[in-house]
């Protein structure tokens, strides 16, 4: 892959060719997804040739068939299947602080008891809270009383963040620069005169 964005960029493209590729290659993508379902594995050799006309700058892209090992197996795209993963990030730990303050509130606090006043005892224990959040080196889970419970209950928490994302696309592909199959085909050319 480094050898053919080196290709490319050793040729002058006109400004705009960039975003017109992208532009193209959204629809070309959603032909593909609505070829394939999410949990197909598939290969592919794609084959293209692109020029600048402006500058003449271009390039074929063609299976690098120098590489036949790694993910795509020698082919020049494979797309994988989808794949299930945890994404701690689901549950905004805002939103777990305060469902735990929720229910800390609700077993301290009684039911008729302003909304808006918690006891002391409540305002001692977030006070105490905080402060040992904040510091790092005061607590662990390992370190509690409770450490198994402790930590089977931050596991089932973090089982339910689990989300499934599409897989992994592989390219195996090369650049050629067409001004080499111009000067190559010149040579040739040549020789068959002689």
């Amino acid at each position: 892959m480094k050898e053919m964005k080196e290709e490319i960029m050793k040729q002058e493209w006109t400004d705009g060719i960039a975003k017109v590729l992208k532009t193209i290659a959204t629809p070309i993508g959603a032909q593909e997804k609505e070829r394939h379902n999410a949990d197909e594995d598939y290969y592919a050799d794609p084959q293209l040739y692109i020029q600048d006309l402006v500058t003449g700058a271009s390039v074929m892209i063609t299976t690098d068939t120098s590489n036949t090992t790694g993910k795509t197996g020698g082919n020049g795209y494979r797309s994988c299947s989808a794949v299930t993963q945890r994404m701690t990030s689901k549950l905004p730990t805002k939103k777990i602080v305060g469902r735990l303050v929720s229910m800390m509130v609700r077993n301290f606090v009684p039911v008729d008891a302003s909304p808006e006043v918690y006891s002391t005892m409540v305002a001692k224990f977030i006070d105490d809270t905080a402060k040992e959040i904040a510091n790092e080196s005061k607590w662990s889970p390992d370190d509690t009383k409770h450490a198994d419970a402790v930590n089977k209950a931050i596991s089932d928490l973090l089982e339910h963040t689990v989300s499934t994302r599409a897989g992994d696309t592989l390219l195996n592909v090369k650049a050629t620069p067409m001004t080499a199959m111009i000067e190559l085909q010149k040579s040739e050319v040549i020789y068959n005169e002689l």
